[in-house]
């Protein structure tokens, strides 16, 4: 028997940049919001307690963990690990569009703003 499971998973940012949630079907329990921030603008110094990945589209950013920072550009991959103190900011001047890979999907109890 061949039987094809899917979930109805939401599409969801986290508290930290406060974009809207979108539901959308997806084989898998993952969050994948596509993030964009203007010049200078970006999220908060927080921590979640599961990990992320950032795959960096377009734009220039800064990216912070614990306690490096890096720059990040177009094609750049970044791991975030769970309990990590992070954040990104925009240093460039085209839009930064990125998407977070979540996994489990983001809840509000897994994340807390520094």
């Amino acid at each position: 028997m061949n039987a094809r499971r899917s979930w109805q998973a939401t599409i969801q940012c986290c508290a930290s940049c406060s974009t809207r949630t979108r539901q959308s079907s997806v084989p898998c329990d993952t969050a994948l919001p596509t993030r964009s921030w203007r010049r200078g603008w970006g999220s908060l110094l927080h921590r979640m307690m599961t990990s992320e990945v950032y795959y960096i589209v377009q734009g220039r950013g800064l990216m912070y963990i614990d306690d490096e920072e890096a720059e990040v550009w177009p094609g750049d991959t970044v791991y975030i690990p769970p309990g990590a103190a992070q954040y990104i900011t925009n240093v460039g001047p085209d839009e930064l569009v990125f998407l977070a890979i979540v996994e489990p999907a983001w809840r509000v109890e897994d994340e807390v703003v520094l």
